[in-house]
């Protein structure tokens, strides 16, 4: 039947059918039968957030309490991680106070070695309660299957001392969702079952037995009678259990840790936790998972263990309706939307479908509302395709919404570390002053001013380095299309556009190349793309590897060998050549071969002819031959180890690729490109990862800063980071030795210190990131350099402010402008008043004004110009 007349049958069908007819009546039941079994299997629940926002939030008994360890008590405790008798003084408590169930949702998985004696009192205490139930953490756990509970690999159990005498274990475990609407409940361990933290809560409270019934895939609770059966939670396929939330963390009654101490050790009188279920949990900043629930308020996951907890003791948890009751209900409710679309009124029609949508909503929410029933929302009735594009939204509603609550965090300890490090500096800064004033006053130095000035120092460093840690990379340019040549990343501005130009114009002829660069520069990339930009596109591209094979084996693999020829030999084999005949040819590592070798290659390369090895037929090739070498080829045949003849015949056209250390402008590129293909969850680079990686010298080069960038990603990726940081780098990149030998010329102390400078563009921790990259040399050493060299180049330029600024910043970049004439107009406020300047002896260091402590003394003359032109400014 043609797809038109099939439209046709169905538009007249629901529109005008015909009442009389029993084969209609027997198609429009076949139809909704196949909707109602269809969209069954599909029911769907997304509309229960909508739900939870029109039923409000619920009143939450009285008798569930949550004890919150803050940052404010993990500070009045002595920091984290807390010493194990605060915990077990808190339980004493807790118990003395006749608490039922006492959950603690802090892993306690090993014992401590420095502290046994305080890990006995928490085994005592565990003892004594009978009360305390503990987590435990799931390990590997692999990915939901449909039909089949989580299954866990290993277990992470509270160690032994503290397990055998706890009420309880359950693991801690809530999946990756954002939004919590449902937890699992249950997971297989081998041919044992592990329980949620949540349930071994409820257990405990309702003193009961839990047992697993995967044929109704429900948990069942009983008392202490073995029939007494007390709850039965419903599960899903998956063993998760659907959430009844009640609301924000503000609706749970909750104390602090040390305020409960105190309260126990003043008031003792005012505590009363009879027969109060209250878990223990960590809500400091840096500690808890946040989740989501449908009221989108922060939620310490802790808390959703207590829901579920909530939800069994209460009898509260919500349910499916059975897969049976779901098909009746969809048949029922489709048989009615197809009644309506009989009225012949096209307003009634619509009328009525919208009312029969909006009753079925309501009913659906009063389900849910009062009798904890979730029916299949109302996304599964407006059709397959609405199903899918509703989905499709929310997905992108909830990365969204992660994303912002991500990044929100992210900006926030940005400018709490931000707000330190200003007050760090502000405090050093005083304090260098007072050291400045105890010099010039000749008076001894205070030793508690210098330990002091030592201590906001470091802090400095680390606040910096943790700041650039936080603050993504976005400071480079990337480049256009138009100057990329297919998978080459480089930039229009770095040597390597020299070389793409080199490509562009050589790929045209069947000239021989040679190409030259050390190991891992990209030297068969290039050859790939001469070849794809040469007229012998569509023929094969075969590389070798000259340097990998011996001479035999090398012959036998370029030129072929006939049946026989050796041993081994058991069939006819082609060469490289003949495989790449009407292509190219790409020879690696050429200077690894030998002079017997180079002779016969010669002979090949001038007649165009080869044959196989054991055979007399000369076989004519047509091949563009490319070679490459890591080595100074030109060197090898004044040392007599290449023939020269076979030189001048391969080096038609040289292409020299030069070394990562040499493509600066390229790194940022390379390393995003890198990170696009072994991202993963990392998708940039903090500002000290790519200052590290730019300011290394890649010895490895291109190929060692893949590797480098595919480390990294996996690493951040695996801590759930957005950002490669600097130690998710290779610990040589972290701290870089410049010094190796051959990596680079030799450059004067004072231009190495400019030149990283401007790399690290003069931010507020580039001083510390220059004196890093240079064997961590001192700060104060770079700081009076670069001090120095602003003051020869003010001095040099006539005191022009802004020459000074454009000279030293080599940039256009306003920013950077902005960060030099900071630091510029900062080292000049500083210099005190000298009216005898013009009289100052230089070769009498001892007594120069503290202007030229620590300046290194090339720069003296320069300092000395400019306080004589500040007096007569004067």
């Amino acid at each position: 039947m043609k797809r038109s007349t099939v439209i046709s049958f169905f538009h007249s069908f629901l529109n005008k059918p015909d009442p009389r007819s029993v084969k209609t009546w027997i198609a429009l039941g076949t139809g909704v039968l196949f909707l109602s079994l269809f969209f069954s299997l599909f029911p769907g629940n997304d509309a229960r957030d909508l739900f939870f926002q029109w039923r409000g939030m619920r009143n939450l008994d009285a008798k569930y309490c949550v004890i919150t360890l803050s940052d404010e008590d993990i500070e009045a405790l002595g920091g984290w991680p807390i010493t194990r008798d605060y915990f077990g003084y808190l339980i004493h408590i807790l118990h003395a106070n006749n608490a039922r169930v006492i959950g603690m949702d802090i892993l306690f998985d090993h014992e401590n070695t420095h502290y046994p004696e305080f890990d006995r009192a928490l085994a005592r205490f565990i003892e004594s309660s009978q009360t305390t139930v503990l987590p435990c953490v799931l390990q590997t756990r692999s990915e939901s299957i449909p039909g089949v509970i989580e299954q866990a690999e290993g277990v992470t159990w509270p160690a032994s001392a503290f397990r055998e005498h706890c009420a309880g274990v359950g693991f801690s475990n809530l999946g990756n969702d954002a939004k919590q609407r449902s937890v699992p409940a249950v997971a297989q361990l081998g041919d044992s079952l592990v329980y949620s933290f949540g349930v071994a809560l409820a257990a405990a409270y309702l003193d009961a037995r839990v047992d697993f019934h995967p044929e109704k895939k429900e948990l069942a609770f009983y008392g202490p009678d073995e029939n007494s059966l007390l709850y039965h939670l419903q599960l899903d396929p998956e063993g998760q259990a659907l959430l009844n939330h009640f609301g924000g963390f503000d609706e749970v009654r909750h104390l602090g840790f040390v305020e409960l101490m105190k309260l126990y050790e003043s008031q003792p009188d005012s505590l009363n936790f009879e027969n109060q279920l209250v878990l223990v949990a960590a809500t400091a900043t840096s500690l808890p998972v946040v989740k989501q629930t449908p009221f989108s308020q922060p939620f310490p996951a802790s808390l959703i263990h207590l829901t579920l907890a909530e939800n069994i003791i209460e009898k509260q948890a919500l349910r499916k309706l059975s897969l049976a009751v779901t098909r009746v209900l969809l048949f029922v409710f489709f048989s009615l939307l197809l009644c309506v679309s009989f009225v012949s009124s096209e307003r009634v029609r619509v009328i009525a479908s919208v009312a029969l949508l909006m009753a079925y909503g309501l009913f659906a929410f009063a389900a849910f509302a009062w009798w904890q029933w979730v029916l299949p929302d109302l996304s599964v009735f407006l059709g397959g395709c609405l199903v899918i594009i509703g989905r499709l939204i929310f997905g992108l509603i909830c990365q969204r919404t992660c994303s912002s609550s991500e990044n929100r965090m992210l900006q926030e300890e940005m400018t709490k570390t931000t707000q330190a490090l200003h007050n760090a500096e502000g405090k050093l800064n005083e304090l260098q002053k007072q050291l400045e004033q105890e010099d010039r006053e000749k008076s001894q130095l205070s030793e508690q001013t210098l330990q002091l000035a030592r201590e906001k120092r470091t802090a400095v460093d680390a606040l910096e380095k943790h700041l650039r840690d936080l603050e993504a990379y976005q400071n480079f340019d990337l480049h256009d299309n138009s100057h990329a040549h297919e998978e080459i990343v480089f930039s229009a501005n770095g040597k390597m556009a020299d070389v793409i130009t080199k490509i562009r114009q050589v790929s045209s002829d069947d000239i021989a190349v040679l190409i030259c660069g050390e190991t891992g520069t990209g030297k068969e990339l290039i050859a790939r793309a001469i070849h794809r930009g040469s007229k012998r596109n569509k023929g094969p591209f075969v590389a070798v590897n000259c340097g990998a094979l011996p001479e035999t084996l090398l012959e036998s693999e370029l030129f072929g060998h006939e049946k026989g020829s050796f041993t081994g030999a058991t069939v006819q084999r082609k060469g490289r050549f003949e495989m790449a005949n009407g292509g190219t040819l790409f020879l690696d590592e050429i200077t690894e071969t030998s002079p017997a070798f180079q002779s016969r290659l010669l002979r090949v390369l001038q007649e165009k002819t080869i044959e196989r090895v054991g055979g007399e037929k000369s076989i004519s090739v047509n091949v563009r031959i490319i070679t490459a070498s890591n080595k100074d080829i030109r060197q090898a045949v004044e040392n007599d180890e290449f023939r020269a003849d076979v030189y001048f015949r391969i080096n038609g056209f040289q292409i020299a690729l030069p070394p990562l250390r040499e493509r600066k402008p390229d790194i940022a590129l390379l390393a995003t490109h890198f990170i696009g293909q072994y991202g993963q969850e990392a998708s940039g680079f903090s500002e000290s990862a790519m200052a590290a990686l730019v300011a290394y010298p890649w010895p490895g080069n291109v190929r060692e800063l893949e590797n480098a960038v595919r480390r990294g990603a996996l690493l951040a990726s695996h801590a759930k980071r957005h950002l490669i940081q600097l130690k998710d780098l290779p610990d040589e990149i972290q701290s870089p030795n410049l010094s190796m030998d051959g990596l680079a010329p030799y450059r004067p102390f004072e231009t190495q210190i400019l030149e990283l400078l401007r790399q690290f563009g003069f931010s507020r921790s580039s001083i510390g990131q220059t004196a890093k990259v240079l064997g961590n040399r001192d700060r104060g050493t770079i700081t009076e350099y670069f001090r120095g060299i602003c003051f020869e180049a003010f001095a040099g330029h006539q005191f022009d402010m802004d020459q000074t600024i454009r000279e030293i910043a080599s940039s256009e970049d306003p920013a950077v402008l902005k960060r030099v004439e900071s630091k510029i107009s900062g080292y000049l406020e500083n210099l005190s008043a000298s009216p005898n300047a013009e009289s100052l002896d230089l070769d009498q260091v001892q007594d120069l004004p503290p202007a030229f402590q620590g300046l290194p003394k090339k720069y003296h003359a320069s300092l000395k110009q400019i306080l004589i032109h500040l007096n007569q400014q004067k």
